[in-house]
């Protein structure tokens, strides 16, 4: 696995954030994005792929399934058990400085990330689109 990917997922995995909960208006899209960068920071740290990768689109979970050489749930899962435990409690204390919707494609800066989590609304949901943000 490439270590960079590593430390994306475990510092600034949150700046590859999605949403599995749709929304009618901007005011809520900018909710949504937030709280889904939130549980899906918290369920990588935790290792639950499963729940993570609910919130990646297909284009990350190809790029995670290139890193972790399985699909996404295990790759997720493996991932996690590398992410050293101070890490993963940043993971759970995120702090989101903006968020930046341009129609189905959105950013967001999290505060310490090395650049913007990039998302795209697909069906109404908000998913991560590149997890390789390092």
């Amino acid at each position: 696995m490439r270590r960079g990917l590593i430390v994306v997922l475990a510092v600034a995995a949150a700046t590859t954030g999605i949403g599995a909960c749709g929304s009618d208006d901007s005011g809520n899209d900018e909710a949504t994005i937030k709280q889904v960068l939130t549980d899906y920071t918290a369920a990588l740290a935790a290792g639950d792929g499963e729940k993570a990768c609910g919130f990646v689109a297909e284009e990350g979970k190809k790029q995670l399934e290139q890193v972790g050489g399985g699909d996404c749930v295990k790759a997720i899962s493996a991932l996690s058990q590398l992410i050293p435990a101070p890490e993963k409690a940043k993971l759970t204390d995120l702090e989101i400085v903006s968020v930046r919707i341009d129609g189905d494609r959105a950013t967001a800066e999290i505060r310490g990330a090395d650049r913007p989590a990039q998302l795209q609304k697909v069906d109404d949901n908000w998913l991560i689109v590149d997890v390789d943000a390092g």
